[in-house]
């Protein structure tokens, strides 16, 4: 998260909503020392306080929390199902290499296992999985909503108004977005792929600069399309009953048309 005391004023993190996209255009605000990056905690083991949820914040930082709750505070959500995909994108890529490697019907098979242990874990994630937290955990604490503003991502002008008004500049969301979902072009570019990484000794070894040009002949930013091919049906059963409360929040907000006040 971004807290500015100058401002009175929080952007609150909730992964994969846009947030690495606001905390960069938000950066030179920061006034918590030593809040980016990995370290172990006593209690939670690995965290990244930046990915926090409210309960957390509560438990082991209340001085943080109480002055989030006295500042203005926003954050961007997104439709649960389209994140869960996105969150599944950046699990692979930090922990098994990437999607570069996998087909649609491996990742899948990923899918199903990662709903395994978020079965399996309370409330306090391991870091491994902090970015399948639900947004719920950041947007209300004992039953109360505590983020002030709430956007969709797709809410463009309102975002850089607010942010005009509230930080002194606008945060464009269209023309800064960062650490996006890319998938292949196609079934036959992936199968085609990971054959030949499989077969060609020494594929990662080449130089992230020599294989740059080719990457926008073969990948593209995923579609909703290709999303809705990753989820299954068991998977899409327990999004509906994992994320529940982000769905509620999700639908709300796009009824009001970008905020939450009206709900």
């Amino acid at each position: 998260m971004i807290i500015s005391n100058a401002r009175k004023a929080a952007f609150i993190h909730i992964p994969k909503c846009g947030g690495t996209t606001a905390r960069s255009f938000l950066s030179s605000l920061q006034d918590i020392e030593d809040w980016e990056g990995v370290y172990d905690h006593p209690d939670l083991g690995e965290v990244f306080p930046a990915h926090l949820t409210l309960f957390q914040l509560q438990k082991y930082y209340p001085s943080t929390l109480e002055r989030l709750d006295s500042y203005e505070t926003f954050a961007f959500v997104r439709d649960p199902r389209a994140r869960f995909v996105s969150s599944l994108a950046e699990h692979i890529r930090k922990y098994h290499g990437g999607m570069y490697e996998m087909t649609t019907r491996q990742l899948q098979r990923k899918a199903g296992r990662i709903c395994e242990l978020l079965s399996n874990h309370d409330s306090n994630l391991p870091l491994h999985l902090a970015h399948f937290q639900p947004q719920s955990r950041y947007v209300f604490l004992h039953g109360r909503r505590f983020v002030k503003t709430i956007f969709l991502l797709s809410d463009y002008a309102a975002i850089a108004t607010y942010t005009h008004r509230t930080f002194g500049s606008a945060l464009h969301m269209e023309e800064q977005k960062q650490n996006q979902t890319i998938t292949y072009r196609n079934n036959l570019v992936a199968e085609c792929l990971v054959l030949l990484r499989r077969s060609v000794r020494g594929f990662g070894l080449v130089p992230d600069f020599m294989k740059a040009p080719f990457r926008k002949v073969l990948y593209r930013e995923a579609s909703l399309e290709w999303r809705e091919n990753v989820i299954s049906g068991s998977v899409e059963a327990f999004i509906e009953d994992y994320y529940q409360e982000d769905i509620r929040l999700f639908e709300g907000i796009k009824s009001a048309r970008g905020c939450v006040d009206a709900i």
